[in-house]
């Protein structure tokens, strides 16, 4: 139960720094692309 809590805890965190840095992505849009076209029916990607 602790090491679930502690990995969601650690997921939480990078995914908030993963996304503030893939904004400075020169490839973003390709990548974007790329996401959207794997996973036409997910979440809104932007």
């Amino acid at each position: 139960m602790a090491t679930e809590q502690s990995r969601a805890e650690v997921v939480a965190a990078l995914t908030s720094i993963c996304l503030e840095q893939s904004k400075w992505d020169p490839q973003r849009a390709e990548r974007v692309a790329l996401l959207k076209a794997a996973c036409p029916t997910s979440v809104a990607i932007s």
